[in-house]
């Protein structure tokens, strides 16, 4: 009965981010969260292969080990989400040249006005570099072997991504 854990015990799931925009920050955060928790198994890991022989020694191994593994799942689950974040972004660039071309058609059969023309455009153009900020910042990420090599995305273009 002592083994029974309490009913005050909860679990905590790691909720999705709660704006689209900050998708970005967190699989960042998230990329480099994993690249250090990789580097310290790796230091441990150093540390453990050089403890004599022994059985205490055997299982501390086969711990970290096992610790390696999950570092190293948990740094390509994020490398994998940022890929896929990536391709979204170019399927948005996609979408939004598609809708330019649909607003581009109704302006020469004076179905749009100018001016709502114009505004839209703009729109495009400021969403376009956003987008290619994104993909930069995430390209930078990708190419990271260590935790400070992981950008920090800042500014008021994740504000917009989010829309």
């Amino acid at each position: 009965m002592e083994s029974i854990p309490s009913a005050e015990a909860s679990i905590s799931l790691q909720s999705e981010p709660e704006e689209e925009g900050s998708q970005l920050a967190a699989l960042t955060t998230g990329l480099r969260e994993a690249l250090e928790q990789r580097a310290a198994v790796r230091q441990r890991l150093h540390e453990v292969q050089r403890m004599d022989e022994g059985r205490e020694a055997d299982e501390l191994k086969k711990e970290v080990a096992q610790q390696r593994v999950l570092a190293r799942a948990r740094v390509a689950f994020y490398q994998d989400r940022l890929k896929q974040l990536k391709k979204d972004y170019a399927s948005d660039v996609e979408t939004t040249n598609a809708a330019l071309g649909v607003a581009r058609d109704k302006l020469r059969v004076d179905d749009m006005a100018r001016e709502d023309y114009d505004a839209m455009d703009r729109e495009v153009l400021r969403s376009k570099r956003d987008i290619a900020r994104a993909q930069s910042v995430i390209g930078r990420a990708l190419g990271a072997n260590a935790a400070s090599d992981v950008p920090s995305p800042k500014g008021t273009f994740l504000e917009r991504l989010g829309v």
